[in-house]
């Protein structure tokens, strides 16, 4: 199920962005910017909400060419978790390794709380936010 979720949520950015982002999945770790990991465990931050899901570790790399830093995305899993909430977790951490921050939206992949029915899916604001992140116009998606 990780490894699904992993790369339906690089396409599904992919897609957001009119093609223009592009992701290669690379055999070797080290030769990767994003690096993806499940971890068996459930974190407890010091936050109301008793647990984190996930978490997004931006390494700023000052060697590289371009504004995308290496990442690391952790999407925590246990066996008294519900399965579905995988695809959304990954999703919104992927999204937070491209540069996005939280949204205020409940309804946006990128709010901070997973809830039921765990959906993984990207509204217009998400699509939105990933192109204005990127300064992506409907001209340079068009030439594509």
């Amino acid at each position: 199920v990780f490894d699904k979720s992993v790369r339906s949520s690089f396409q599904r950015w992919c897609d957001a962005s009119g093609g223009y982002l592009r992701f290669d999945m690379v055999p070797d770790q080290k030769d990767a910017r994003i690096v993806c990991k499940l971890l068996r465990t459930v974190r407890n931050p010091d936050s109301t909400d008793g647990r984190k899901l996930g978490e997004t570790k931006l390494d700023d790399n000052e060697g590289l060419e371009d504004s995308l830093k290496f990442s690391r995305v952790e999407v925590f899993f246990n066996l008294e978790q519900d399965p579905r909430e995988i695809p959304a977790i990954t999703l919104h951490e992927v999204g937070h390794a491209l540069g996005l921050d939280h949204s205020g939206n409940p309804k946006d992949i990128m709010f901070p709380h997973s809830r039921e029915p765990y959906a993984d899916v990207l509204t217009a604001r998400d699509k939105n936010s990933i192109r204005r992140l990127y300064g992506i116009t409907n001209d340079m998606t068009a030439r594509q």
